[in-house]
């Protein structure tokens, strides 16, 4: 199964998530930026699709969401995987993930996820360093902070049940399942002749 996967990211969280996916699914896999390459992606080249983008100040980049209502009528014709990256957790987590893709998409969606993210404060901009600052009061963050300052809530395990979930899907493009049934009814009358 051929597989592409399009992602946004700011600090590149987003991109390493993006790469840990490609290097769990089998089959070939491509990743493209949306923010550089989204004219360069052809989908009609791709079995399964896998859209994630990063969490910013409670929103997913907005590349991310008007490809996907974009593309919305095409990327329902594959199987489809999708996903968050952000520091937000369970119910915060859900509605950013719900803001981010059409409910249609959702819906169609094989797997979905918000993954977490690392966040590495050196490498931040002033205000961003000032908006996790002020986050990190209200989530707790000092918890999540590990010995050189950067925090993670990325989970391998849920990389890993993402994946699995793709991988075991039944509910993979509706042409595919179309066409195993023509085949399924083929086989009788080949068997037949």
């Amino acid at each position: 199964m051929k597989t592409v996967i399009l992602y946004t990211t700011r600090y590149g969280a987003t991109e390493r998530c993006a790469k840990a996916l490609a290097d769990l699914l089998d089959g070939e896999t491509e990743l493209f930026n949306l923010a550089r390459e989204s004219r360069k992606v052809d989908l009609s080249a791709y079995d399964r699709v896998i859209c994630g983008g990063a969490v910013y100040m409670g929103k997913v980049d907005p590349a991310l969401t008007q490809y996907c209502i974009h593309k919305e009528p095409e990327l329902v014709t594959k199987q489809v995987g999708l996903f968050t990256c952000g520091l937000s957790q369970e119910e915060a987590a859900q509605l950013q993930f719900m803001a981010a893709y059409p409910e249609e998409l959702r819906k169609h969606a094989a797997a979905t996820a918000c993954l977490g993210t690392e966040v590495e404060p050196k490498k931040l901009r002033l205000f961003d360093k000032l908006i996790l600052k002020m986050a990190g009061k209200h989530m707790q963050m000092d918890k999540l902070r590990q010995p050189d300052g950067s925090i993670c809530t990325l989970d391998p395990a849920e990389l890993q049940k993402f994946v699995r979930k793709l991988q075991e899907s039944t509910s993979a493009c509706p042409q595919a399942s179309a066409e195993a049934e023509a085949l399924e009814q083929d086989a009788p009358a080949a068997e037949q002749a």
